[in-house]
């Protein structure tokens, strides 16, 4: 709580900005994985974070709306090939600690655009699935990537930002024989498409937080495009709403903020949120969905609550400090 007794110390301005983390914070996440070993789909309550940790590697968006990826293209068309073809990004939103810093952006990358084994029919499995449930029309899919995470660079493809353009010869050629190393097949582990619901008091909160001036922003790690979900935020401007932001990122945008406003809060609930929570005014943990979590969240949270209606007393306490 010290960072909170430091606050309330001082006078303030009223500027206030608020960052809220995306799944888990303003919306619950409706997850269908399937496991490329196994072949097994199911609807999953674990993130493509700990699925992450769980196998020691990377977790990536695919910078694709659900239309993109369900035009029609055969179904054994390789997932790889598809996303050189088509020139689609892949955004690296997470790194297991286990590789430490040894696993880089361009090697996680050359890893998804290597793999053989991903087909489009799998993507096609999990989004089929997940539109069988309620949830807004704001769908994203991730990949849990599998990495050997020893000393030394892995194999780069040396593929080029051109690739799209290359004929299917030339991207066979990008598309070399995947990386093993120490006995780890390196490659693409889990297929991950989610949809969202927001929790039911969000609105109210937006509405609340800007009848009092206080600016809003969405920092997420999930593929949430401004157009597509802002629409459903209203009292959010669309230009403050952020997607597939990495830990770095958000922590960065949370500085920038610090810089713009008198005092800002990070709305938060998982590892992912820890570097943007430390760099806050205030932090504030959310445990509105059961998960495990690590000592750390606990430590640096200034309040921590069960549901996201309670960040209005907050923030009215911050307000009347000031």
């Amino acid at each position: 709580m010290t960072k909170w007794r430091e606050v309330s110390n001082h006078k303030q301005r009223r500027r206030i900005a608020i960052v809220f983390d995306g799944a888990g914070v303003i919306y619950e996440p409706v997850r269908i994985v399937k496991d490329m070993e196994s072949g097994d789909i199911r609807q999953s309550k674990l993130s493509g974070i700990h699925l992450t940790d769980k196998v020691g590697g990377a977790f990536v968006m695919i910078r694709a709306k659900m239309r993109e990826l369900m035009r029609g293209e055969a179904c054994s068309e390789t997932l790889s090939h598809f996303l050189l073809k088509r020139k689609i990004p892949i955004v690296v939103i997470y790194k297991s600690n286990r590789c430490g810093r040894k696993l880089k952006d361009e090697d996680v990358k050359d890893i998804v655009l290597s793999d053989d084994r991903v087909r489009l029919g799998d993507v096609y499995d999990t989004i089929t699935i997940l539109l069988k449930y309620k949830i807004l029309p704001v769908i994203g899919t991730g990949l849990v990537v599998s990495a050997g995470c020893e000393e030394g660079r892995s194999g780069r493809s040396g593929r080029s930002e051109g690739a799209g353009e290359s004929d299917s010869g030339e991207i066979a050629d990008q598309m070399r024989a995947l990386n093993v190393r120490g006995g780890e097949r390196r490659s693409v582990r889990y297929v991950i498409s989610g949809g969202i619901n927001l929790f039911p008091e969000i609105i109210s909160l937006f509405e609340k937080l800007r009848r009092n001036g206080v600016e809003v922003f969405i920092a997420s790690g999930d593929r949430i495009e401004r157009d597509e979900i802002s629409p459903f935020l209203p009292g959010v401007s669309a230009s403050n709403i952020f997607g597939m932001l990495s830990p770095d990122e958000k922590c960065k945008l949370v500085k920038r903020l610090r810089n713009e406003y008198d005092k800002v809060i990070m709305v938060g609930d998982d590892k992912n949120d820890y570097y943007a929570m430390c760099a806050a005014d205030v932090s504030v943990l959310s445990l509105q969905i059961e998960s495990e979590r690590p000592k750390q969240l606990f430590d640096i949270a200034d309040f921590v609550i069960r549901n996201i209606g309670e960040v209005e007393r907050i923030v009215n306490e911050l307000l009347i400090l000031s």
